[in-house]
């Protein structure tokens, strides 16, 4: 086999990628393909891939191929992409793998959860465990073996693995073996480690364990500045706040924590706590540590509070990304509803199954019928349980009442999270439409299919209502106040 391992490189200065491309593929052009026995491996990412089918070279020499990369459905977003083989070209498709699996209780990642383990796990052939053992056998202590010790904690690894996962759903950010490597490394490595190896005080080190490092690094990297978006002490809810009450009113902070937590998986916290005294005399940096500290190991080493820290959201898109990627229509009523709710309060209308038909933000405003049925013939039927290959994005659809057309939104967790806060009451403004631009036009699309014989003419400053309506019958139109 010959490897052509970047098709994006050229071995001309005068020739573009594509040429090279062209080149490279000659063998296999319409004309060769019969003859040749050349034999090619050729990496290549779908956007090269999408602009050489699109070149002239395909056009006149290269069907084919063509072809052949129509019948895999690669481009098609609702197909997942599987390896496909024909008499002279075979696909492997990487697109639709992810570093972590889909499954009925919630998103899984076996690669990042063994890569974790395999830093921790205490085998004689862990250099890191090794090197661990040796510290504490030379009476080396500090920030770092706690930490190290806390992330053997089978829960804090639960946790952190969950948040990874959160961070490529919610921030589409492309986690790399390296960058998650790093990572690992800066929840366990404070930034300032020198200063840290002399004698510290108490708050100096509660401020570089592992829940405060993780959420209040944002400079060390692009994904420690994610993590700081998803810090629990954003989150409210009635028991975190009764755990705060409990910590602004304590005179014994240790047994504050011990009540919410499980202090045997972190006994230096339970040992450090217990000379602070009561709280209301501490600084006011210390008891916002202290606060922002209780906060975050509730939500790693929480004994029932867990459920406190759960975003709805998220949860519920990820529940629908699976039931989309199995294809089952019945456990998708969920977020069809959500979208047609949606089309309403975001493009608004004067009655129901009505929605205005232009933006203007004048007096009067036209609206038209809606009448929307769900489409869901594009899903896919799968048997897997654990899905490793799946989209990350939803498909769903809308037809008229006829059945004879259909229009389709796909859906990733950023236009779903503005969706669920339109229907909590937020109104969009210009950046979140611009943002929401595949929402705005999914709507002017349904509109298209709504019934224009019939019209409202809304006069908002006069809380009026008109309705131009067609008869086919006689051939009229009759304006009249509703």
């Amino acid at each position: 086999f010959k490897i052509h391992n970047d098709a994006t490189e050229s071995f001309d200065p005068q020739k573009s990628s594509l040429d090279t491309l062209a080149e490279i593929l000659k063998p296999f052009s319409d004309d060769n393909i019969k003859l040749s026995n050349e034999k090619l491996v050729l990496a290549i990412n779908l956007g090269v891939l999408h602009n050489f089918l699109e070149s002239k070279y395909v056009k006149e020499n290269f069907n084919m191929l063509a072809k052949f990369i129509e019948e895999t459905k690669l481009f098609e977003s609702e197909y997942i992409s599987e390896n496909y083989s024909d008499q002279h070209f075979s696909l492997i498709s990487f697109s639709d793998y992810h570093p972590f699996e889909l499954t009925k209780e919630g998103p899984k990642s076996d690669y990042f959860t063994k890569l974790i383990e395999k830093i921790v796990q205490p085998t004689a052939d862990n250099p890191f465990y090794a090197a661990y053992l040796r510290d504490k056998e030379e009476k080396v202590e500090g920030p770092f073996m706690i930490n190290y010790r806390l992330l053997q904690n089978k829960e804090v690894q639960e946790k952190l693995v969950q948040l990874l996962i959160r961070a490529v759903v919610q921030y589409k950010y492309i986690l790399s073996t390296r960058s998650l490597l790093n990572f690992i490394y800066d929840i366990i490595v404070p930034a300032n480690l020198e200063d840290l190896l002399t004698s510290t005080s108490v708050i100096e080190e509660l401020e570089v364990l592992i829940p405060n490092l993780l959420f209040e690094s944002k400079d060390r990297s692009p994904l420690l500045k994610i993590m700081a978006q998803l810090d629990p002490i954003h989150v409210r809810s009635d028991s975190i706040d009764q755990a705060l009450i409990e910590l602004n009113n304590s005179t014994n902070i240790s047994m504050v924590f011990k009540r919410h937590l499980d202090l045997e998986q972190v006994e230096y916290l339970e040992n450090a706590l217990v000379d602070l005294g009561p709280f209301y005399e501490l600084t006011t940096a210390t008891r916002q540590l202290l606060t922002a500290t209780l906060i975050r190991f509730t939500f790693f080493l929480s004994k029932d509070m867990s459920s406190a820290f759960e975003n709805e959201t998220y949860t519920s898109f990820m529940s629908y990304l699976y039931a989309y990627n199995v294809g089952v229509p019945n456990q998708l009523r969920g977020i069809y509803e959500d979208i047609e709710n949606a089309i309403f309060a975001w493009q608004g209308g004067p009655k129901p199954n009505y929605i205005y038909v232009d933006n203007s933000v004048g007096s009067m405003k036209i609206a038209q019928s809606l009448n929307l049925r769900k489409y869901s013939k594009h899903l896919i039927k799968r048997d897997d349980e654990i899905l490793n290959r799946f989209k990350n994005t939803i498909i769903i659809g809308f037809q008229n009442q006829s059945q004879t057309e259909h229009v389709l939104l796909e859906i990733d967790y950023p236009l779903y999270e503005t969706i669920i806060k339109v229907l909590k009451g937020y109104r969009p403004n210009k950046k979140d439409k611009e943002d929401a631009i595949q929402f705005t036009e999914f709507i002017d699309r349904l509109k298209q299919l709504g019934n224009k014989g019939e019209l409202f003419i809304s006069d908002k400053r006069n809380n009026l209502l008109f309705k131009l309506e067609y008869d086919p019958d006689f051939e009229e139109f009759s304006f009249k106040r509703e």
